[in-house]
């Protein structure tokens, strides 16, 4: 390749990670002419194994919490996204430790599921055991709420 197709090459490659990057994150790397200078801080950035950054996400896993009226699939998006990026870190969780943590951060209006997962007899708990019976609550709920709506529509008609 001639010089003037490696730059062209370069800064397609270059636009098209940037157009994946989150406006706070591209304020940072905006300035960079070649995606090796821009990989290069991001990697800096974000793939350091920093004693910060472990830290960081330690605490953002210890202390998130379900929003409510927050969908469960966004919490549990949000939660998996954390422990991808501690374990990309190198960081270990065990098993039985992020099940605890996902259902002791639920709300309050998921008590009684709560009280179901922790004091059931089981004796191991599995993430995918909490996330089904976490998404068939939401789902029962919502056709509940659905339900009601329904029921309140017809008990509002006219007598004649």
């Amino acid at each position: 390749m001639i010089d003037k197709q490696w730059e062209e090459l370069n800064e397609n490659a270059l636009l098209t990670i940037q157009l994946f990057l989150a406006p706070q994150v591209l304020h940072e790397v905006i300035d960079k002419t070649t995606v090796a200078y821009l990989w290069l801080r991001l990697e800096q950035r974000y793939k350091t194994t920093c004693l910060s950054n472990k830290i960081h996400l330690k605490e953002q896993l210890y202390t998130i919490r379900m929003v409510k009226g927050t969908p469960i699939q966004t919490h549990l998006d949000e939660f998996n996204s954390i422990l991808i990026d501690l374990k990309n870190l190198y960081v270990k969780i065990e098993d039985d430790s992020m099940d605890i943590l996902l259902v002791v951060f639920l709300p309050p209006s998921y008590k009684h599921l709560k009280e179901i997962v922790l004091y059931s007899n089981n004796e191991t708990l599995s993430f995918e055991f909490i996330k089904s019976n976490l998404l068939s609550k939401e789902k029962f709920d919502l056709e509940v709420h659905f339900d009601d709506k329904v029921k309140g529509l017809f008990m509002r008609s006219r007598s004649s």
